[in-house]
C-alpha cells in the first residue's frame, strides 16, 4: 500500500506497508464483541482471536466489514540506481 499521497511531506525512502493485523467490533457504541486477526510473519500465517478462542484462518477471511482498527509494519524496498 503506498500512502505517499496522503503524506504531508513526501518521504524519499520507498516503503511499503503490510497488514499483521485486524480489530474487529460487532455491536453498537453501547456495546458489543471485539475480535482480531493477527498474521505470524515468520509462518506467514494467520490467526483469529475470540476470547479464550484462537484458530488459523484463511488470508481470505482477514478482509471483514466489522474492521476497526488495522495495524501495518513499514518495509522499506530498494529500487536499483534510487535508494542509497
Amino acid at each position: 500500500m503506498d500512502v505517499r499521497p496522503f503524506t504531508p511531506v513526501p518521504d524519499q525512502r520507498y516503503l511499503a506497508y503490510n497488514l499483521y493485523g485486524v480489530s474487529n467490533h460487532y455491536g453498537t457504541m453501547e456495546g458489543g464483541h471485539y475480535t482480531a486477526y493477527c498474521k505470524n510473519t515468520t509462518y506467514n500465517k494467520w490467526y483469529k482471536f475470540d476470547d479464550h478462542e484462537v484458530s488459523e484462518i484463511s488470508v481470505n477471511d482477514v478482509r471483514s466489514g466489522a474492521a476497526y482498527i488495522l495495524f501495518y509494519a513499514a518495509v522499506e524496498y530498494k529500487v536499483p540506481g534510487r535508494n542509497s
